[in-house]
């Protein structure tokens, strides 16, 4: 976390919100606990446990540093709801959020996290990172691929660059777009593109625990091929 970001937030009254739609689950591993140093201090964070938690799309989940910040926000008290209002120990969901009649979306995730315990959750987010990482060294170690940004948490860009070539950076771009349209025509795998400094480059997300090292080479060697 940047702390002028904080401090700002802090001098200027400012909401501080993070978005840890996907990155917030990485808080489990230990390199990615020192990546989020400093979340706990954020207002509100985002995390959605449909992507790096593995669980049923959708489901999202906002946590909040005071839930009466909720309450003073969306509670209603209408005429047809004053025989079910509870007492004020009682939680009801509909005082915090613009739902007032919602699945038990949550239940999936509890019921993962009994099945098969907080360990096993770690250790495939460890293993996604570990992963990534792995597939920057093997990147690293060909001339024909060129790192645009390193491997962080489970992502990883990159883009087809031979060394010694002569293409314009328009045909580049234009290459590792058809690079990532022809592998997802093939089936094979599913690999898209992001634009990152202005340049196209392919963005491997690497957070299914059963994608193993060999499919990622054999990803890549595909690429080549179509390059």
């Amino acid at each position: 976390m940047n702390k002028d970001t904080l401090e700002l937030s802090k001098e200027e009254k400012l909401w501080f919100h993070i978005d840890g739609a996907y990155g917030g689950a990485a808080i489990l591993d230990k390199k990615g606990k020192e990546l989020l140093k400093g979340i706990s201090k954020a207002d509100s964070i985002t995390v959605d446990p449909h992507k790096w938690f593995f669980q049923p799309y959708e489901m999202g989940c906002l946590l909040i540093r005071n839930h009466k910040h909720l309450k003073s926000t969306f509670v209603e008290k209408p005429e047809y709801l004053r025989d079910i209002e509870g007492n004020e120990s009682e939680i009801n969901f509909y005082d915090h959020g613009v739902q007032l009649t919602r699945r038990f979306r949550a239940l999936k995730f509890y019921m993962s996290l009994k099945t098969f315990g907080l360990k096993a959750f770690r250790n495939a987010i460890s293993y996604n990172i570990a992963l990534a990482e792995k597939t920057e060294r093997l990147l690293r170690k060909s001339s024909k691929w060129e790192i645009v940004s390193p491997a962080t948490l489970a992502i990883i860009n990159f883009r087809y660059n031979p060394i010694g070539n002569k293409l314009s950076e328009k045909e580049l771009d234009a290459l590792n777009q058809k690079i990532s349209e022809s592998v997802l025509a093939s089936k094979e795998a599913f690999l898209v593109t992001t634009v990152l400094n202005g340049q196209v480059v392919l963005r491997m997300c690497l957070i299914n625990p059963r994608t193993s090292f060999q499919d990622v080479k054999n990803t890549i060697a595909l690429c080549e091929q179509f390059a």
